[in-house]
């Protein structure tokens, strides 16, 4: 896009301008300014920009390079070059850190939204109600039996962590059994917590 044009641009007019030693002085430069406005914002990368132009001027006036008369490339669409990149990345951050954002979001409405529990791969506790509210009506309708079984583990939150992943690896255990020896229409959920 156009941070990435005017990056080039603004490297090509630092070496064509410039001795080779300074010209390595302003790419790194040039480097900063870009580092500095994709970590921060729009603010940010043009305060980058500012110092930079400040520090170019001065190291050329201490160089002994001066704007040349009637050029295309010159030390003046330089430093309008080192001007526009800065802001330019530090919107390209800030159009990055919204993208970021709203895949964030719709990654947490997707776990939301999302059926099973990703440790367990059993119904999540609402959607689980609502399967066993599903399966009541079809057993009062149909007069057919329906069976709950429910087992309560006491979870010890003082346990060692790996105590807790021996907990959890018996709970997939069980989950395991519980799925083997049973029929469908079957409802296999872990509720968690006090549940």
């Amino acid at each position: 896009g156009h941070p990435l044009l005017v990056t080039i641009i603004a490297a090509l007019l630092i070496v064509v301008v410039n001795p080779f030693d300074v010209a390595l002085v302003y790419l790194a430069l040039l480097g900063g300014v870009i580092a500095i406005g994709l970590m921060t914002n729009v603010w940010g990368g043009l305060a980058a920009s500012a110092i930079s132009v400040f520090a170019i001027v001065l190291i050329d006036q201490a160089v002994g390079i001066y704007p040349r008369e009637n050029a295309l490339l010159n030390i003046a669409t330089e430093l309008a070059a080192f001007l526009a990149v800065g802001p330019l990345a530090g919107s390209l951050a800030t159009a990055i850190n919204r993208v970021q954002q709203e895949a964030d979001r719709w990654l947490a409405r997707v776990e939301e939204l999302s059926v099973h529990d990703d440790v367990f791969g059993t119904l999540k506790p609402d959607w689980a109600q609502l399967r066993l509210d599903e399966e009541i009506v079809r057993a009062r309708r149909f007069e057919r039996p329906l069976a709950i079984a429910l087992l309560h583990l006491t979870p010890n939150a003082t346990a060692p962590i790996d105590q807790r992943a021996e907990r959890v690896a018996a709970l997939q255990a069980v989950i395991r059994v519980a799925r083997a020896v049973t029929r469908p229409p079957l409802i296999v959920t872990h509720a968690g917590g006090d549940q």
